[in-house]
Formats: C-alpha cells, structure tokens, sequence
C-alpha cells in the first residue's frame, strides 16, 4: 500500500501503452515520444479496478504504470481488463 502511495504522488508524463496480446508485443511511448518495443510485461495485478504493469524496456528500466477505469475509454479499459485476465505475460519464444 505505502509502495502504491509512492508510485501515486510522482508525477509522470502521459503514457501511451501498445500491447498486441496475440503477438506477445509490447510498444510504449511516454509524452510525445515515438512508441517504442519493449521486453514485455514482467508483473500484471488487477486489483479492484485498478490494473498494474510493470513493463521492461529494451534499453534497462522498467516503466510503472497504473491504470485506472477512468483514465481510458470504456471499451478501451473493458480490452485491458479481458487481456489483464487471460494474457499469458511469459516471454515469446522466438
């Protein structure tokens, strides 16, 4: 919970989050940055509403990111939800 605060009263540049859960492809810009390819999702909660990623970059780092049933359209967020439920997060297998 305090963890959560934390990660809460930083403030952070918008994140735009591509996520092809068929291909296992993870995409994310922050700002007005171009999308970029990122590892994949190491850690997926879904905990009353709220959905926590927490994606591994290519280039080292981990990006937090939280969202919220308000932050995103309706059927945007009902997608997350579903992936959230039955995406496997395991690393493709090339």
């Amino acid at each position: 919970m305090v963890s959560a605060l934390y990660e809460l009263q930083i403030k952070e540049e918008l994140v735009t989050l591509y996520w092809d859960v068929g291909n296992r492809e993870v995409k994310v810009a922050i700002g007005a940055a171009a999308l970029q390819h990122c590892v994949g999702i190491t850690d997926l909660y879904l905990v009353a509403g709220i959905l926590y990623l927490n994606i591994k970059k290519l280039k080292g780092g981990n990006i937090k990111l939280l969202v919220f049933p308000d932050s995103v359209d309706k059927q945007s967020y009902r997608r997350l939800r579903v992936a959230a439920r039955w995406a496997s997060i395991a690393p493709k297998k090339e």
